[in-house]
């Protein structure tokens, strides 16, 4: 089996594991309830069809459900949204988190009741990508941005084994379900044919140093092109968390401009 190396614009998953520096975070419970406080912990661990991912919390924007309002909800399944905007989808493995609160002139650890948690934000500030860069969506939910200046995609063709730099890539779409694929590129060039690899390594800039993802898994490859200047305007919470320097992916847009493409 070959397998393909793509280097990933990006940045969780099950257990957390010590690191070093505390972490801020912003917790949201149910009735409207929030904690703010810092973790000690310094890795997300999350089951993934794609593998066991391990995280590090400073790459992370926010974690919430899949479904459902809170974790309980949604079977501890969550969504990992990355600081550069890509999403990894798992479930989040023995979920545990004890978040040290500044209270009665003192600090307090408090452990999570994790089944009522809805969302957890982190203090990063947002890495999006230039726009026009590649996106990779898999069969599992997960949705990365891909640096592609020096990756190659062998692709077998009717004219023999031709490799493009994934930046030359328009698009690249399953084309029937014999596992060929239209690859449109950047000059007008469309060519039909089959991956000459397995697997796919993506490389990740941030998160986990790599994924690997079966070709069968893969649903789209594309250049995504957004516009900061239609991103939708934040409700006022969203703006006051903003301010408050927590990241909100539903505040910069972001979220909107992918679900449009």
């Amino acid at each position: 089996m070959r397998s393909l190396s793509l280097v990933i614009l990006l940045p969780l998953a099950g257990c957390l594991t010590p690191a070093g520096e505390p972490t801020p975070v912003r917790v949201t419970l149910d009735e409207g309830q929030f904690l703010v406080g810092d973790v000690n912990e310094g890795l997300l661990t999350l089951d993934s069809p794609l593998g066991a991912l391990d995280i590090p919390l400073a790459d992370i924007g926010e974690v919430e459900p899949v479904e459902g309002q809170d974790l309980a909800g949604s079977g501890d399944h969550v969504r990992v949204w990355l600081r550069d905007g890509s999403e990894l989808v798992g479930r989040w493995s023995e979920p545990e988190l004890d978040v040290d609160i500044a209270i009665g002139g003192g600090v307090t650890a408090v452990a999570l009741p994790m089944a009522q948690v809805q969302r957890l934000q982190l203090t990063g500030e947002a890495a999006f990508p230039d726009a026009g860069t590649f996106r990779v969506k898999t069969a599992f939910g997960d949705d990365v941005f891909v640096d592609a200046a020096e990756t190659v995609l062998p692709l077998d063709t009717q004219l023999g084994q031709l490799s493009p730099l994934l930046q030359e890539i328009e698009s690249l779409r399953p084309l029937d379900d014999q596992g060929r694929w239209r690859v449109q590129l950047t000059t007008g060039t469309v060519l039909n044919g089959t991956i000459a690899t397995d697997t796919l390594t993506l490389s990740l800039r941030l998160g986990p140093p790599s994924i690997e993802v079966g070709v069968d898994d893969l649903l789209a490859v594309d250049r995504m092109t957004y516009e900061p200047s239609l991103w939708s305007a934040p409700s006022p919470a969203e703006a006051m968390a903003e301010e408050d320097g927590w990241y909100d992916i539903n505040a910069s847009g972001m979220s909107s401009q992918k679900r449009r493409q």
